[in-house]
């Protein structure tokens, strides 16, 4: 006799498990487990064949198994026996729903793994509307792409799965232009007070001086103000350094000189008369800093006593 058999008893544990229902699935399961494992069968509801089968016992146990299937059929209700009949479409559409998007793959690996299955139910008479397809795909996102989703979900009108596969490219192409970004970023701050691009001026802590889009004060560097409030000075080797890189602009004609001192001067008054917003009290003083408000590395006081340069 085969390892892995149906012996005859196997009939007389079967006679007292009632068919399965729609209410009885708990009691039915456990029974047909038992069975099972009465014949040493127990892996066909569960872990599948046993670990370290080879050769005739896997071809015994395989063939067992499909043998069992009948067995199985005969205990469950008639409105339910097409689950099993139709044991080869279950499996496929189960492969499908099982379907996830891994971060650490293309997005187009995912989108083709579920064409693929898709395909795969297509020819064995399983057919998956785009609809389906397109609820099982955003379903499965990784939450990575949660804002994709988001924006997808928010359309007025469904977007077609064409559509769909566009959007989630599209933001595949701008994810690899930010790491970039991030890898350039990363590089300058292993450097000390480098220019990165045109974007201002990474000291050696990595803050980017000069970068009018950051929420930081780019004289300072602390955040909640801007600069045009700002009563501190810049630190004094960024002014080098944007001294250094600053192209050269074209003489201004003489009379734009005492245009430019009424602008010095208005600016002067604006300054004093703004509201001086003052950095945290755990701010790093570094010496780095002229805290007396006055920059010695400025142009000279405007002295209304003073005649102006020609």
């Amino acid at each position: 006799m085969a390892l892995y058999s149906i012996p005859s008893s196997f009939n007389s544990m079967l006679s007292d498990i009632l068919p399965l229902g729609d209410s009885n699935w708990f009691e039915w399961s456990q029974n047909m487990d038992m069975a099972l494992l009465g014949i040493g069968m127990e892996g066909v509801t569960g872990t599948g064949a046993p670990a370290g089968l080879d050769g005739k016992d896997m071809k015994d146990w395989k063939a067992a198994d499909t043998r069992l299937t009948a067995f199985i059929y005969r205990k469950v209700d008639a409105e339910y026996c097409y689950l099993l009949l139709h044991h080869g479409p279950s499996n496929a559409r189960a492969e499908f729903y099982a379907i996830t998007h891994d971060p650490d793959r293309s997005i187009h690996a995912y989108l083709e793994a579920l064409q693929s299955a898709r395909r795969k139910m297509e020819a064995l008479g399983c057919k998956v509307d785009d609809t389906e397809f397109k609820d099982v795909l955003l379903m499965h996102l990784d939450t990575t792409f949660h804002s994709v989703q988001l924006n997808i979900l928010a359309q007025t009108a469904e977007p077609e799965l064409a559509k769909i596969k566009s959007m989630l490219n599209s933001s595949t192409a701008a994810d690899v232009m930010v790491k970039s970004e991030d890898v350039r970023a990363r590089a300058g701050q292993r450097g000390s007070g480098r220019k990165e691009g045109s974007e201002g001026y990474v000291d050696s802590k990595g803050f980017r001086w000069c970068d009018i889009s950051s929420d930081n004060c780019h004289r300072c560097g602390c955040s909640g103000h801007i600069a045009a409030r700002c009563m501190y000075n810049m630190p004094s080797h960024i002014k080098d350094l944007i001294s250094k890189n600053r192209p050269r602009s074209p003489s201004p004609p003489p009379h734009a000189h005492v245009a430019e001192v009424h602008v010095a001067s208005s600016a002067r008054s604006v300054k004093f008369s703004s509201p001086h917003i003052l950095p945290p009290d755990d701010f790093p003083d570094d010496g780095q800093f002229d805290f007396s408000g006055d920059n010695e590395d400025d142009e000279e006081d405007y002295n209304p006593n003073v005649p102006l340069r020609a």
